[in-house]
């Protein structure tokens, strides 16, 4: 097997060291594993800004780190196999991570978070590394905010918030081995189009403790209806509004 020349737990330490003068971008995908209906696989959310941070790196000379693959997750907890970590444990992780690649030299770091309920611990990890490592630039975005709205939005009224339509057909351009539409399903709550459409207003009501008060499934929205080709569409366009935001934000980082 090829190693490739942008993953770093593929290179040889020299290459590393050879690409650091390069002053690269360099990714931390962060995901979590987490049920994602009988059809997804757990490590779901790891995948995507993994697979998108591979296709952006290789088109702007940008490095990419081992993903942290469990995050925080402990809604999906009563669904067999998904692996939660406690905020200050992740957030432990990250400033790791940042520590380590600033020792080495690097000056340019970008988080590329793939779940929602990592948002507000990976936001403030990277507060906190800009006040350890003042030197460093560093910000984190959500993968799926290159998906051009015209595309469709990855939670919605209609959509779902979890498993649904849009996850299902970026996974089917991603990872298709890892799908099996055949066990794809369409699941709301009763109550949910009546109510607001997001996974936080959801877990903060009495009644709902973990995504199995709202899907017997695992499935929030309609995974029946993805396809491959809504999928590989997705994906080249974010791609594509990823390869020119991170060229801009590398020029940005080099002249702050």
């Amino acid at each position: 097997m090829e190693a490739n020349n942008f993953l770093i737990e593929e290179m040889k330490w020299p290459d590393v060291e050879n690409m650091i003068k390069k002053n690269p971008i360099i990714f931390i995908p962060v995901g979590s594993i987490e049920q994602h209906g009988p059809h997804l696989p757990l490590g779901t959310d790891v995948v995507a800004p993994y697979e998108f941070a591979k296709k952006v790196a290789k088109k702007i000379g940008a490095l990419v780190a081992p993903p942290i693959r469990p995050g925080i997750s402990p809604h999906h907890m009563p669904f067999p196999g998904t692996i939660t970590l406690k905020p200050a444990t992740l957030i432990a992780v990250i400033k790791d991570y940042c520590r380590c690649l600033s020792h080495h030299g690097f000056k340019k770091i970008v988080l590329l978070n793939g779940h929602g309920g990592n948002r507000n611990t990976v936001q403030l990890a990277v507060q906190e590394v800009k006040d350890e490592l003042p030197d460093l630039n560093i910000a984190a975005f959500e993968w799926w905010t290159f998906i051009p709205n015209e595309l469709g939005s990855a939670t919605s009224a209609d959509e779902g918030i979890h498993a649904n339509r849009m996850e299902t057909a970026w996974m089917l351009a991603f990872a298709p081995n890892l799908v099996d539409m055949t066990k794809a399903v369409t699941e709301y709550p009763s109550f949910y189009r009546e109510n607001m459409p997001t996974e936080e207003f959801f877990l903060h009501m009495t009644k709902v403790k973990t995504i199995a008060d709202l899907s017997k499934s695992g499935v929030v929205g309609p995974a029946a209806k993805a396809s491959k080709e809504d999928g590989e569409e997705i994906v080249e366009k974010a791609v594509e509004k990823g390869i020119k935001f991170f060229e801009k934000l590398g020029k940005l980082f080099d002249s702050s």
